[in-house]
């Protein structure tokens, strides 16, 4: 009997250690280099260096180039509608600049290094603040999206068009990672409290062509979707080894197989009914029993030898 079951490669073979990277990150480590509070005293701040980017309530700014005054030049202008405008300048020629509502409410705050490099950041009504950092030519290379009740997500954006997502809730935990290519294919992974990992791979039209479910203990089920509609399921336990697989038809037949420890493999086709019509029985030495069931009921059991040779049953 021809085994159609395929086996299917953990989740991680088809990501790009970008996407692991971000699937995997904590709150902590969200943000890349160019998104870390407050670069300490030294850090590069050389043109065409993107330095650490200091991010609160005060304002956005690349932090402290030196040990010296930060700014040189300070410049507050009014317009008649009651909306004004911050600016500064530090000695090394940052320019930053704060936006006010005719309130007082800061509106947006911009950081414009000399390189050309930025951090653009908005303040929404109801607590929200959006921020996005791009680099000396213009391209966004990461953003994040702080809403009022502390949650957030976090992207970092790759030269390839790739963006690869991390949402936090409130508490700073990874709930769920997002890898978008740019044909359109995605991966998502759903992190639970429990410390299981969903993760579902989509081609470009959106269709799901794998998925990987790991629980604490390690062990996990990998799945491959075809285009007939039929699915090819592996299971591991926490040590990798496979201990069953499934294939799942669109008209309700399967194929499931158990893998022992000895090395036997037990094998049980099923009908879109749910009946058995055969099972076989392979073994490390390649002998094999093959058990058949007609539709009247008759069992017929035939045993094979490690060449294959019928040495019993008709």
């Amino acid at each position: 009997m021809s085994d159609n079951v395929n086996q299917s490669q953990p989740i991680e073979n088809v990501r790009d250690s970008g996407a692991e990277r971000a699937a995997s990150s904590s709150a902590a480590e969200a943000y890349s280099p160019g998104m870390r509070p407050e670069a300490a005293k030294g850090a590069d701040t050389s043109a065409g260096a993107l330095p650490p980017a200091s991010v609160d309530d005060k304002g956005i700014s690349f932090g402290p180039t030196d040990g010296g005054s930060k700014n040189n030049m300070q410049n507050t202008s009014k317009s008649s509608d009651g909306t004004s405008v911050q600016t500064s300048t530090a000695n090394d020629g940052t320019r930053e600049s704060t936006r006010f509502d005719e309130s007082g409410n800061k509106t947006n705050s911009e950081t414009k290094r000399p390189d050309g490099s930025s951090i653009n950041t908005s303040y929404e009504k109801d607590g929200s603040k959006n921020t996005n950092v791009f680099d000396a030519d213009g391209n966004r290379t990461q953003s994040e999206s702080k809403k009022p009740d502390g949650s957030s997500d976090n992207s970092t954006y790759r030269q390839d068009g790739t963006r690869d997502t991390n949402h936090f809730d409130k508490d700073g935990v990874l709930t769920n990672s997002e890898t978008k290519r740019p044909d359109g294919s995605s991966i998502n992974t759903k992190h639970e409290p429990d410390g299981s990992k969903n993760t579902n791979v989509f081609d470009a039209d959106g269709n799901r062509v794998q998925s990987e479910s790991k629980k604490p203990d390690g062990s996990s089920d990998n799945s491959t979707y075809r285009q007939d509609g039929t699915r090819d399921t592996n299971h591991f336990d926490k040590d990798g080894v496979r201990t069953n697989s499934e294939t799942q038809r669109p008209d309700g037949s399967s194929i499931n197989s158990s893998y022992e420890k000895d090395g036997t493999k037990n094998t049980n086709l099923f009908d879109a009914n749910g009946a058995i019509t055969n099972s076989e029985t392979k073994r490390s030495d390649g002998s094999s029993t093959n058990t058949s069931f007609d539709k009247n009921g008759n069992t017929i059991i035939r045993d094979f030898s490690p060449n294959g040779d019928l040495v019993r049953g008709g």
